[in-house]
């Protein structure tokens, strides 16, 4: 049986659209994070972030975060010691919106101690926003557990 030019035209966008299909149900059935979901109003405030991670610039020192295990330990800046310090911290994971974390914590020292939720993997980032005699402060630090 000899097949003209014309089948094989047909057959080639037949396979064409097919493969073009599989693309389109593939492609709406990823799952898609946004970074936030009150990105926008976060816009808008930008321009205070900026000026925490100003004031931050003009401490002493950076912050240092380190972890053992599930336990996160952040050190503060030396001119945090002996201050009231109340701090939010976003532990941020890029991957998955699902693994983030979120809490509140205050000190009179210049380290503050938390624990993860068990079975936390993966690269995760933390903004902490701290706030010490009415002043704010902003700062990241990537960390893997």
């Amino acid at each position: 049986m000899k097949f003209n030019w014309g089948y094989k035209i047909v057959a080639f966008y037949v396979v064409f659209v097919i493969g073009i299909m599989v693309l389109v149900f593939s492609s709406a059935s990823q799952k898609v994070d946004l970074v936030s979901n009150d990105y926008y109003e976060q816009e808008l405030k930008y321009q205070q972030r900026i000026n925490a991670k100003t004031n931050s610039s003009g401490l002493s020192s950076q912050l240092i975060v380190s972890n053992a295990g599930e336990n996160v330990h952040i050190v503060l800046p030396e001119e945090m010691k002996r201050k009231q310090v109340e701090a939010s911290i976003l532990m941020y994971c890029p991957s998955d919106n699902a693994k983030d974390h979120a809490l509140q914590l205050s000190t009179s020292g210049a380290a503050l101690d938390f624990k993860m939720p068990a079975g936390t993997k993966g690269l995760f980032i933390a903004k902490i926003n701290w706030d010490a005699e009415g002043k704010h402060y902003y700062g990241e630090h990537k960390i893997t557990f």
